[in-house]
């Protein structure tokens, strides 16, 4: 995923905003699985929706309110987010480095890694080391 529209619709009138953004696959399965929606205006001029309530600058703040609203998203998952529970942990995914120094660290809390000698730091065949997805791992299926 690398592009994502918000269409706004009131009545019949239309209003839909789109970017292309090469970072949204990192959130595909964020916004799949229901991520907040939200409206903010950030330092700028709001007077087109504040019309008349106030000139110039607006003492302590403008406070703008939305309401009547209903959020429509999409049906369709993305592949890459699955769609049930994850299946077992398979550490055969992994490539493990330097041991970690808790069994609980990262993952392996989680895992149920049974001592600090299974708790490595890890990564998923073909990335980084140091990439977004490496962390604290099992080194055996313990479940």
């Amino acid at each position: 995923m690398n592009s994502i529209t918000t269409t706004f619709t009131q009545g019949g009138n239309t209003q839909s905003m789109s970017t292309n953004c090469s970072y949204l696959g990192t959130i595909q399965c964020d916004i799949a699985d229901g991520m907040a929606f939200i409206v903010s205006n950030w330092e700028g001029d709001d007077s087109w929706l504040r019309k008349d309530r106030c000139s110039g600058g607006c003492p302590g703040g403008s406070v703008e309110t939305i309401s009547n609203i209903t959020v429509q998203t999409g049906t369709v998952k993305p592949s890459s987010c699955g769609g049930g529970p994850p299946g077992p942990y398979d550490p055969s995914k992994y490539q493990f480095g330097n041991g970690c120094a808790h069994a609980t660290d990262g993952q392996c809390g989680t895992e149920g890694c049974p001592s600090t000698d299974h708790c490595k730091w890890s990564w998923p065949w073909g990335e980084s080391y140091d990439g977004p997805n490496a962390d604290c791992r099992c080194d055996i299926a313990t479940q």
